[in-house]
């Protein structure tokens, strides 16, 4: 019941929100989230919940392996070329006093020391359920002899915890991918 509840909020909210820019855009941004969200469940997790589109699936964080410290991850089911654009969560543990910003640079200077070809792309500090939050985004190559990457860093704070979702698809990625991608980093709702 609270899910559906906070689906249709939602819902309503991309619906009905005030957007800056002309009325085309507008429209069709509204058109286009709308029909991202057609179908899609919401998943509550230890301090945040998202809608997930239904081209979108939750896998086992088993599969990731290298990573020990991810809480939850999400795929896209159907592949583009170079592979499955996918948001994984991870939780740091971090001093009770620290904001989303300290967090964010500790974190992010750490992320460009070690990867190669690092390229900042944007950075907007954003309110998600009146919580503050940083979405990073950049490019880089995860290792010398792979393609290129587009990366999206979500931080937040929440009970103790420094929480990163990072979402990843190759560079040069459809902009139907990464408009998901972006929407369900923007739509997460922070408990």
């Amino acid at each position: 019941m609270r899910s559906s509840f906070f689906l249709i909020s939602l819902l309503f909210f991309l619906v009905f929100s005030g957007c800056t820019g002309s009325p085309e855009n507008d429209a069709s941004s509204q058109s286009a989230t709308e029909s991202l969200f057609l179908g899609a469940s919401v998943l509550t997790k230890p301090n945040f919940s998202l809608v997930l589109p239904a081209t979108w699936r939750e896998f086992p964080v088993s599969e990731i392996g290298r990573e020990s410290r991810a809480i939850a991850a999400f795929r896209r089911i159907e592949p583009i070329t170079g592979g499955y654009p996918n948001i994984v969560f991870h939780e740091e543990n971090i001093p009770k006093d620290f904001s989303t910003l300290e967090f964010f640079a500790i974190s992010r200077n750490n992320e460009e020391a070690s990867l190669l070809g690092f390229q900042k792309i944007s950075e907007d500090h954003l309110t998600l359920s009146g919580s503050p939050a940083i979405l990073f985004q950049f490019s880089s190559q995860p290792e010398a002899d792979k393609s290129e990457y587009r990366y999206w860093q979500l931080f937040f704070v929440r009970n103790g915890k420094g929480i990163v979702a990072t979402g990843s698809a190759p560079k040069e990625t459809e902009k139907e991918v990464i408009f998901e991608i972006e929407s369900i980093l923007k739509n997460i709702r922070i408990l």
